[in-house]
């Protein structure tokens, strides 16, 4: 073979590696460029919108650019993630995911996206465990007493609506201890709780955000948290592992996720600069006083949990035969 020609393909390749490493490195040193753009499932003044704008103020003092929040409700958190699916792969526009768009996976059918495939991770925000209320005169004392009493009489839960954390919970709860339980579907946990407190369901599992106001007020009592450990805003009240089911740990949680194809180097940046921002004291006393825990970490451990969490809720929405009317 030519040995100009060797050179010449040699030369080629090399200086072909170079500058694809060129380009990473220039894609890290220039990035962001313009204003990075969260969008949110949700409306504003929930609690999705208030983390949102809580990392995202922070994360523009240290990217040095300002970064916005694009509420965009609807189709159960389909708009937006469509939308950041189909944005360009620069690292501008990201997701903050939930565990919604996780059931959304398998509930749903014919997404414009795949969840695993068509978005990268950035990191992790927050957990939010779920708080399990009875009427304040309610004659169960622990959800132990619930799940025993419904194996006599089915006991009926309000649910913020159909596949909602709010709604798969006591399905799981069900599904592995037994329990008779029948699900009361409402257009948001507001509604729920005014029945439960009415007396047209027993029982809510409800995020400890919302719920607390009324179990501080007297009206509800709380018998269980959801998550592996005590939550700060209720320290007294054991979790479902310690009474009910050994080793579980199911909550609400919130992240941000990037298109597919967006570069290595962009990706850490963003999951460094919201690792730094979940270290501020005053963002950790935020996301407490939200009834929340901040999860920081690496991109690699947050799309794990995003993996685990669409096999976790996959498996219940098709045990239970659950659809997203």
């Amino acid at each position: 073979m030519n040995t100009l020609f060797l050179l010449n393909r040699r030369q080629f390749l090399s200086a072909t590696a170079l500058a694809g490493a060129a380009c990473l490195a220039s894609a890290q040193d220039h990035f962001p460029s313009r204003p990075v753009t969260i969008v949110v499932a949700f409306a504003a003044g929930g609690i999705a919108d208030t983390l949102a704008r809580l990392v995202g103020t922070l994360m523009s003092e240290r990217l040095k650019q300002s970064v916005v929040v694009d509420n965009r409700p609807g189709a159960g958190g389909t708009i937006a993630a469509a939308s950041v699916a189909r944005a360009p792969k620069d690292g501008h526009t990201l997701l903050l995911a939930s565990n919604g768009h996780a059931v959304n996976a398998t509930m749903m059918k014919q997404l414009p996206f795949n969840l695993l495939t068509d978005f990268v991770p950035v990191g992790g925000i927050a957990t939010s465990p779920l708080v399990v209320v009875v009427r304040n005169d309610s004659p169960y004392k622990t959800f132990g007493d619930v799940i025993v009493a419904s194996k006599t009489k089915p006991i009926a839960y309000g649910s913020g609506g159909a596949g909602t954390l709010t709604h798969l919970l006591p399905e799981l709860v069900a599904a592995n201890t037994g329990a008779n339980f029948i699900h009361v579907p409402y257009r948001g946990s507001g509604p729920a709780i005014v029945d439960l407190m009415g007396g047209q369901v027993e029982f809510v599992m409800d995020l400890v955000l919302t719920a607390l106001p009324q179990v501080a007020g007297g009206k509800l009592r709380a018998l269980a948290v959801s998550s592996r450990q005590r939550s700060a805003q209720l320290p007294d009240v054991p979790t479902l592992a310690e009474t009910s089911m050994p080793g579980l740990d199911a909550q609400g949680w919130y992240g941000l996720l990037a298109p597919a194809g967006t570069p290595a180097a962009v990706l850490d940046r963003l999951n460094a600069t919201l690792n730094a921002v979940l270290a501020e004291p005053s963002v950790i006393a935020r996301i407490t006083a939200l009834g929340s825990a901040p999860m920081s970490g690496s991109r690699d451990a947050y799309m794990s949990l995003v993996r685990s969490e669409v096999k976790r809720w996959g498996d219940i929405v098709t045990a239970r035969n659950i659809t997203a009317s």
